[in-house]
């Protein structure tokens, strides 16, 4: 009875033993499964996660063309800046240097006008002297021809060519011809 009693006693560990292992290979498939499962999802995450590096790589080549673009801009908008100071001042230069044009051109009206009057009172002059000569002219061959005339009368410069008052005084200037 011994024996049989340590052969079921073998037997009952026996099979206690089997269905521990059972259950432990029950838990180890399970473990596989859950490993498995947790190899799967880290495999995902770690797609997910290149997917989401790429991604930001991407984004950082972008901002960084976008950074760059921006200094292009902000070089490009300073060189404008400063052609439109220099555009201004070229204005404002040529806007002066027309105003000083139109003073000049004005002055120089001026005395054209002035210059046409003091020639035109030469002409006047002129017409008058050789009027004068002629008639001096005639007289003095009156008497070669008629020695019995003489001449007598003054001749005046016309009203329109006399200098005024003043100017007669300070020129010193006096038209008489006897």
């Amino acid at each position: 009875m011994e024996v049989t009693g340590t052969l079921q006693m073998e037997q009952h560990t026996k099979s206690e033993l089997a269905t521990k292992l059972g259950q432990l290979q029950e838990k180890l498939t399970e473990l596989k499964e859950l490993v498995e499962e947790k190899y799967q999802e880290a495999q995902e995450l770690q797609q997910q996660q290149d997917h989401y590096l790429s991604h930001l790589q991407q984004y950082m080549a972008a901002y960084q063309k976008l950074v760059a673009a921006y200094q292009q801009l902000a070089n490009e908008k300073d060189v404008l800046q400063k052609q439109v100071l220099l555009n201004t001042q070229l204005v404002n230069w040529i806007q002066h240097e027309e105003e000083q044009g139109k003073m000049e051109v004005e002055l120089a009206r001026q005395e054209l006008l002035e210059t046409q009057v003091k020639l035109l009172e030469l002409q006047e002059l002129v017409l008058w002297l050789v009027e004068v000569h002629n008639k001096w002219r005639v007289k003095l061959q009156a008497p070669a021809q008629n020695p019995a005339a003489e001449p007598t009368s003054a001749c005046l410069a016309p009203r329109s060519l006399a200098l005024p008052a003043a100017k007669a005084d300070d020129n010193k200037v006096k038209i008489m011809v006897v």
